[in-house]
């Protein structure tokens, strides 16, 4: 048995030998990968404006307190709210200056009076001074109606000086705006009574606004007055501002400086509101690719250049980006091919089909 099952093992080793196509044909054949379908695009070169990316809050250019000036009066009247417009001498709120007006008539009263008085010591000195020199009168009786006249003179001058401090108390009355410019807070409240110096608006001087950025020193040295700046505001919408001052010092606690920009007028910036914004530096040559290009996996940023049918991956270092483009520092070259639509779902080496890119948007 062991010879016949020796010379069995021998047999199929033969055909094995001489006639491997037996075995073959049931063989099947090797699948070749399927091709990604994607789109390309070449390194490009372009001028692109160098900026500072940073963020600072919006304020009002200048306050302007709008405060008492009389004190022991009521308000009587309040004129204006939060968010009105005034121009300069606006009145915005009014005393009730019955009182005033009323000291005021007592002290012309005064003045008449006081006016009068001055004209007969006046005739009174000058009859002395006829009698003096004819010697009929003493010296002494002389100087007494002369020092009269001048007592007399002061006493007029002092009731003036009454009249024109009643008059600016009256003024007081009337709360004027100090500019032009939107009222941004009001504490004023009708039979209120304030102290002289208490706050009864405050304004936003000519309805400017500026947005303060915050710079690092090195920032700082970067920028000049002039430059631009586009600003984001927290609704989406983009404001243009033009660098007006710097700071010339910096916060001793957070090592910052301000770039003062002023912003024109806008229905959606707001004192107090805080902003992201771009300050516009100069134009460099920048080499970009469409920002979609770009993969990110495993903490590291690459790109698939299209090398003959199959691509190969390309880790990049990348910088700014504009309009759907990014930059490239260091790792592709100008004019290379690389792989947008699709890129997200390739491997180093695989086999790509190039398609239009209206194509693939369909």
């Amino acid at each position: 048995m062991k010879i016949i099952a020796n010379y069995a093992a021998i047999f199929f080793a033969s055909l094995i030998l001489h006639s491997p196509k037996l075995f073959a044909q049931n063989e099947k054949p090797a699948k070749t990968a399927a091709a990604a379908t994607v789109t390309v695009a070449s390194v490009s070169k372009a001028k692109w404006t160098q900026s500072i990316e940073t963020q600072g809050a919006i304020s009002s250019w200048q306050d302007a307190l709008v405060g008492a000036r009389v004190a022991g009066l009521p308000l009587e009247e309040v004129r204006v709210n939060v968010g009105d417009q005034v121009k300069r001498g606006d009145l915005l709120a009014r005393f009730d200056d019955r009182t005033v007006r009323a000291e005021i008539a007592q002290a012309e009263a005064n003045l008449a009076q006081a006016d009068a008085n001055l004209k007969q010591a006046n005739a009174n000195r000058e009859r002395v001074l006829t009698l003096q020199n004819k010697k009929a009168i003493s010296e002494q009786d002389a100087l007494q109606f002369i020092t009269q006249a001048k007592t007399t003179l002061a006493q007029k001058a002092l009731v003036e000086a009454t009249l024109a401090s009643l008059k600016v108390r009256l003024e007081g009355t009337r709360v004027v705006a100090p500019d032009d410019g939107v009222i941004s807070s009001l504490s004023a409240m009708l039979g209120q009574v304030p102290a002289i110096g208490t706050e009864l608006f405050r304004l936003i001087r000519q309805g400017r606004l500026e947005w303060r950025a915050e710079l690092t020193a090195q920032q700082i040295a970067q920028v000049h007055i002039g430059m631009s700046a586009n600003l984001t505001l927290p609704d989406g919408s983009k404001l243009v501002g033009k660098l007006r001052q710097l700071a010339p010092a910096l916060d001793v606690n957070s090592r910052l400086g301000i770039a003062y920009v002023d912003l024109p007028a806008h229905g959606s910036a707001r004192a107090a509101m805080y902003a992201n914004g771009r300050i516009e530096l100069n134009q460099s040559d920048a080499l970009i690719i469409p920002a979609d290009s770009v993969v990110v996996r495993d903490g590291r940023t690459s790109v698939f250049v299209l090398n003959n049918e199959r691509v190969q991956q390309v880790l990049v270092s990348t910088a700014r980006r504009q309009a759907g483009q990014i930059e490239i520092l260091q790792g592709l070259k100008l004019g290379d091919q690389v792989i947008v639509r699709g890129a997200g779902f390739l491997n180093d080496g695989d086999l790509v089909k190039i398609v239009p890119s209206d194509a693939a948007g369909g």
